[in-house]
């Protein structure tokens, strides 16, 4: 009886994910009619992995207008710099050898941009104000939460409080600007706290209705989990997702095309924040982080 419960349970919370669900993010696929495409690689490049080849053929191969990386130390800013810094005309770079450095590439304009540490002095997030070619401006967020993990951090604090603390700064900002975020965020999108983040944000999951697009481990295809994710603002509809190739990481990278528009599109499906995931929220907000 406790197996069906659970079966039930977890059916429950993966059935969204699934191509016969309510897609939270529209279709779109003219670019003239649907808005600018604006396309962004996320990856894990795995620290220790000094392959990068095959990585840096996908990005020339794909040529996306963002590319963010975490897991980069002092080889791969190099290995990625040396490639990408002839087409991509800014960047940002938070080198560390602690498994939480991150580069950011792009062929975009860069308005403002900040290096963020909003819960752990050694855990990076990243701030962009973008400009497309167009002259369409949005906010860009990369993140990179510690996991709960042996050889991480006892418990999901850090995690969460990251999470939180990264869609409570959507809302305080408040400009209107439309949003993406994304990264290794180390929870699959339908845990409780991913949830709350987006009913908080206001953000949409552009995989729900379309599949889980699971990149982690990338040796284990059968046990793979999706929590490498990219969350959005109504602003935008999607014109295609995929995951990547193997190229050495315990990761595979995810690629999105979102089409970004003028003012938010009806057929989103906009997620409502109760009193209880400001609640929720605001008691993650309040945890200390024991080092």
């Amino acid at each position: 009886m406790f197996n069906i419960f659970f079966f039930l349970y977890l059916l429950k919370r993966i059935f969204p994910y699934l191509p016969i669900a309510t897609k939270e993010v529209a279709s779109g696929q003219n670019e003239v009619v649907d808005g600018e495409l604006i396309s962004i690689l996320f990856t894990n490049v795995l620290q220790s992995n000094r392959d990068s080849d095959l990585l840096i053929d996908f990005i020339l191969r794909k040529q996306p207008d963002i590319v963010l990386a975490v897991e980069t130390d002092d080889y791969w800013v190099e290995s990625l710099s040396k490639s990408l810094g002839k087409a991509y005309k800014a960047s940002q770079i938070q080198s560390q050898d602690n498994l939480y450095g991150m580069a950011l590439y792009t062929k975009l304009g860069v308005m403002e941009k900040d290096t963020l540490f909003q819960v752990q002095e050694d855990i990076p997030s990243f701030f962009s104000k973008m400009q497309t070619a167009k002259g369409r401006i949005f906010d860009f967020y990369g993140i990179h939460p510690r996991p709960p993990s042996p050889t991480e951090h006892d418990d999901a604090i850090p995690k969460d409080k990251e999470l939180i603390s990264t869609a409570k700064l959507i809302v305080e900002r408040d400009n209107e600007s439309p949003v993406i975020v994304g990264g290794d965020l180390n929870d699959v999108a339908w845990s409780k706290v991913t949830r709350v983040f987006q009913k908080i944000s206001g953000l949409l999951d552009p995989r729900r209705g379309r599949g889980f697009y699971a990149t982690f481990p990338a040796a284990l295809p059968l046990l793979r989990c999706p929590i490498d994710q990219v969350f959005c603002s109504p602003h935008f509809m999607l014109k295609e997702i995929e995951v990547g190739p193997n190229f050495g990481s315990d990761h595979l990278p995810l690629f999105i095309t979102l089409a970004l528009r003028d003012e938010e599109v009806e057929e989103n499906e906009s997620l409502n924040a109760l009193s209880e995931d400001h609640e929720l929220a605001d008691e993650i907000a309040e945890l200390k982080v024991v080092e």
